[in-house]
């Protein structure tokens, strides 16, 4: 079964909060993270996040890691925005990104930890993962991301790879790109609450897939109470049509005996999007209920 940690929705576990902003002891978020302590609580100023300081993750110039501390199943370290939707990460400079990567040589866990209220623009993504090359060892664990989004541009909004135990609620996201909303090669993840919108893609027309909401070389996987809207023709070219809810799944990979994908109460309004593909080849089957 999903585990029972992602079936709740409740915030982080706060033992103390610390801000950052302007006006606040830690200036940056390199600051605060370094003075966080795992199952602390680290809230964001509302505005925009610019300069390599304020990169969560490993930041684009210097290539420096950035991690806040992972939690605890009792206490999950919070990274979350004062406002949703107000605290910004704009890649229009180029000098700062939301990239927290699971490296096998580096010790950077990433797990117990949860991402709240935070918006992305100018072409960044929240992206969490593993190592391709060392999937067993860098696995990303128990990881909420919730209330966050943005329109993604040529990439996805939110992408989470190489994990157990995901949960990707009340996530948005718009723009083109090929997939807006995805987590590839996970187990026991749920996308819940979830709503995409596929358009302005400058992805080639004819060989890129294209898709909204994609759970990607997973198992165990379920969609609650999604949507998928306004995704229009002239923005997808003629690539291959993932669809609205789409399980892609690349040929070499393989799924264990006993897996499933669920897709439960999602909807689809005004697209011309294909509903979802069924490429996911699991022992468990792809179930559609109430869809």
């Amino acid at each position: 079964e999903i585990s029972a940690c992602l079936v709740g929705s409740e915030m982080c576990i706060r033992d103390s909060v610390l801000y950052v902003g302007p006006s606040e002891t830690h200036t940056t978020n390199k600051s605060a993270m370094a003075a966080m302590l795992p199952g602390q609580t680290l809230v964001m100023r509302n505005g925009s996040q610019r300069g390599e300081d304020n990169t969560i993750g490993r930041t684009v110039i210097s290539e420096q890691d950035q991690y806040p501390p992972s939690g605890t199943i009792d206490a999950y370290t919070c990274i979350m925005g004062e406002t949703p939707g107000q605290v910004k990460f704009d890649n229009g400079t180029a000098t700062v990104r939301f990239a927290m990567w699971k490296d096998s040589t580096v010790a950077n866990d990433v797990s117990y930890i949860t991402f709240k209220g935070i918006h992305v623009e100018g072409g960044s993504s929240i992206s969490l993962a593993g190592d391709t090359n060392d999937k067993l060892n860098t696995r990303l664990d128990h990881i909420k991301i919730m209330d966050c989004g943005g329109d993604g541009e040529d990439s996805p909004a939110v992408y989470v790879r190489i994990g157990d135990n995901i949960l990707l609620e009340n996530v948005y996201a718009c723009g083109g790109g090929r997939y807006k909303i995805q987590a590839n090669e996970c187990k026991k993840v749920v996308f819940r609450r979830c709503i995409a919108r596929y358009d302005r893609s400058d992805r080639d027309p004819v060989n890129d897939p294209k898709g909204s909401i994609v759970a990607y070389n997973c198992v165990e996987f379920v969609m609650q109470n999604c949507l998928e809207m306004d995704s229009l023709d002239r923005f997808m070219g003629n690539g291959y049509r993932v669809g609205a809810y789409g399980t892609p799944v690349t040929n070499t990979n393989t799924t264990p005996e006993g897996s499933f994908g669920r897709i439960e109460r999602c909807m689809q309004i005004n697209s011309e999007h294909r509903l979802c593909n069924f490429d996911m080849q699991v022992d468990g089957g792809l179930s559609l209920i109430h869809i």
